[in-house]
C-alpha cells in the first residue's frame, strides 16, 4: 500500500509551484500555459541541478536543487496539457529538503516541522506494514538523526 494513500500530504505552495517529499521523493507541480505539448517542456536534471522550462518562455525553475537526486529515476509528466508534475527521486533516503531550489521558497519552521512528522510516519509504516498509520500523528520531537532511528520505543511518539 502506498504511503500517501493513507496520510494527508503536506504541501508547500510558492509563487511559482507547490511541492511535497515523502522518504523517497520530491514532487513538484507547476501550472504551464494551456496547450503545452511535451515537446515544448525544457528539463536537465543532474544529481545537484534542476532546470525546468518551456520553450520560449522564462524558466519555471533553475538552480541547485536542496538535495541530491537521483537523475535516472527522476520524471516529469504532463497532465492536461497545462500542468506539469515533477518527481525528484532522492539520493538518500529519508533526507529532509527545505526547499527544492537551495536558498529559494525555503519552508517556514512549522510546515517544515509537518513534513518531518509526516516522512516519520512514513517510515514507520514501512517498518511495520501489518500496522495501520492512517489516524496516527507524530507529537513528539524529530530525532536528530530521522534517518538511522528506529527502534522497539519509537511507537511512544506517535499518538492514534
Amino acid at each position: 500500500m502506498f504511503w500517501e494513500s493513507k496520510s494527508a500530504k503536506i504541501e508547500a505552495c510558492t509563487p511559482k509551484y507547490t511541492w511535497s517529499q515523502t522518504i523517497h521523493d520530491v514532487t513538484i507541480n507547476l501550472q504551464v500555459p494551456e496547450g503545452t505539448s511535451g515537446k515544448d517542456v525544457e528539463w536537465s536534471c543532474r544529481p545537484d541541478y534542476l532546470h525546468v522550462g518551456i520553450k520560449g518562455q522564462p524558466y519555471l525553475m533553475q538552480g541547485e536543487t536542496a538535495g541530491i537526486v537521483k537523475p535516472s529515476e527522476s520524471v516529469w509528466t504532463l497532465e492536461d496539457k497545462k500542468h506539469l508534475c515533477i518527481q525528484l527521486q532522492k539520493a538518500k533516503a529519508h533526507d529532509s529538503w527545505s526547499s527544492v531550489i537551495k536558498n529559494e521558497y525555503v519552508l517556514d519552521p512549522l510546515t517544515k516541522e509537518k513534513m518531518d512528522k509526516n516522512m516519520m510516519l512514513e517510515k514507520f509504516q514501512y517498518q511495520y506494514p501489518g500496522f495501520d498509520f492512517s489516524k496516527a500523528e507524530m507529537t513528539g520531537k524529530i530525532p536528530d538523526d530521522p534517518a538511522n532511528y528506529l527502534h522497539p520505543n519509537s511507537f511512544e511518539d506517535i499518538q492514534y
